[in-house]
């Protein structure tokens, strides 16, 4: 156990190291959720107010999905997944410390965007712990989530427009930036399938207290359901194209 958790580590480390931490992806990590925060808030800051904990929970699944998608394909394309394989390594083990190097990302960025937040629109923090614990879960199922989009295709941009595909609707299916039960109704049961629809609503619950979906318990259970999901079926997928 010690050995597999050792071997998750420089995984992770290798991919953070060579891929994550670059001024241009952190720039283009960061882009998107502050221009959307830049935008909203020339509203008025009661609109704002509403918005950013959506705000909050989409950069952390751009940061967390994003870059994970483009180095899985990345692992294909170069062979570097079957290298890592020879070490030996257990399929799941390579799996989790790739996941774990988006989920770092995916922390990282939002946390940088987060005090913005604070400090400038005084966007309470209710429940701190839950706040903390959202994140990580959020980061988990996102990065897995990224996992799972990025084991087809072996071609960066195949990778990127697939991730894109699936991404950006998910964005304006799960209550970023209008609340679910204010959806059509159709798009109210999409919206139930979607791991990001969880996490806004536990960023809603934790900072200005109004999440409306689930408790705040099932909402956590079910995000950390959708990660194991993701990484299960990405190790399934992936033994099956690489053997």
């Amino acid at each position: 156990m010690v050995k597999e958790l050792i071997k998750i580590y420089y995984i992770m480390a290798k991919d953070v190291k060579t891929y994550y931490f670059k001024p241009p992806n952190l720039i283009m990590g960061l882009m998107f959720p502050a221009v959307m925060i830049f935008t909203f808030s020339m509203r008025g800051i009661r609109d704002i107010m509403q918005f950013l904990p959506g705000l909050i929970a989409m950069t952390t699944f751009f940061g967390a999905s994003s870059m994970e998608t483009v180095i899985i394909a990345l692992g294909r394309r170069d062979k570097s997944l079957e290298r890592l394989l020879m070490a030996p390594l257990a399929f799941r083990t390579m799996l989790s410390g790739k996941i774990l190097g988006g989920m770092a990302f995916g922390l990282v960025t939002t946390l940088i965007l987060l005090p913005l937040g604070v400090g400038i629109f005084s966007l309470p923090i209710q429940k701190p712990l839950l706040l903390a614990v959202s994140i990580v879960v959020s980061a988990f199922s996102f990065s897995s989530f990224g996992a799972f989009i990025g084991v087809y295709p072996r071609e960066s941009w195949n990778a990127m427009s697939l991730g894109n595909l699936t991404r950006f609707p998910m964005v304006f299916l799960s209550g970023v930036f209008l609340p679910v039960h204010k959806m059509p109704f159709i798009l109210t049961k999409i919206a139930y399938f979607l791991p990001l629809t969880y996490s806004v609503d536990l960023m809603r619950s934790a900072t200005i207290n109004q999440g409306n979906i689930l408790s705040w318990h099932y909402s956590l259970i079910i995000l950390v359901l959708f990660g194991i999901f993701f990484l299960w079926i990405s190790t399934k997928l992936i033994k099956r194209w690489l053997i």
